[in-house]
């Protein structure tokens, strides 16, 4: 009877260190998830950065902007000068 009350604590031991190790897991992949997240919303921010910047880059440089057309007109003046 002694090997059965034993036997019948290391069970409880054992189920209880699987219990631990299991809810030790579930809490790794609720970190992983977590971090895959953040990973993922700052990719999207940067994204959404790099759209904003060649939106502008396109606006300064559109055939009709004022800055485009004056780069446009130092650019021919500088040739011609150089052609002279």
């Amino acid at each position: 009877m002694g090997n059965n009350g034993k036997g019948g604590a290391t069970r409880k031991k054992k189920k209880k260190e699987v219990e631990e190790e299991e809810e030790e897991e579930e809490e790794e992949e609720e970190e992983e998830e977590e971090e895959e997240e953040e990973e993922e919303e700052e990719e999207e921010e940067e994204e959404e950065e790099e759209e904003e910047y060649t939106l502008n880059e396109y606006l300064l440089c559109s055939p009709f902007s004022p800055f485009c057309l004056e780069l446009i007109i130092q650019m021919c003046i500088s040739l011609i000068v150089h052609a002279e």
